[in-house]
């Protein structure tokens, strides 16, 4: 019996410290289930486990499946917003070009496709050709 207390306050002392649940788990030698059975009887959260950044480096805690630390999270939403607002741009004008001048669509599209390559000329004109009388590949 006092085998296990000792290890239950060797889990609170570990837990106050900041070890995660598998720190501690491995740190005794006890499943990770009876480190959160004693975790959760007595009520506390579980501790955020220590993640390095992919893009900066920086060590962060976090529980989520996040490889980037608040900051670069942050700094990805704003630069994915203007990559979707140029895209949003680019595909309106290539719509003009497509409706007005389809041969200079296609001059463009082609040249799009040998400086960028395919899987970004298909990403810009994704349902754009489904109307027209001809295709992109002619």
């Amino acid at each position: 019996m006092s085998r296990t207390i000792s290890k239950e306050g060797e889990i609170r002392r570990l837990y106050e410290e900041g070890y995660t649940d598998e720190e501690i788990s491995e740190k005794l030698g006890v499943s990770i289930w009876t480190v959160r059975h004693w975790r959760r009887k007595y009520r506390l959260k579980a501790n955020l486990k220590r993640k390095i950044c992919h893009l900066c480096g920086k060590i962060f805690l976090d529980n989520s499946k996040a490889k980037y630390c608040p900051e670069c999270r942050e700094e990805l939403k704003r630069i994915r917003g203007i990559q979707f607002q140029i895209i949003k741009k680019i595909r309106y004008h290539l719509y003009f070009l497509l409706n007005n001048s389809p041969e200079t669509f296609m001059r463009v599209i082609k040249e799009m496709e040998e400086e960028e390559g395919p899987e970004f000329v298909r990403l810009l004109t994704k349902g754009m050709l489904e109307n027209q009388s001809f295709n992109l590949r002619k």
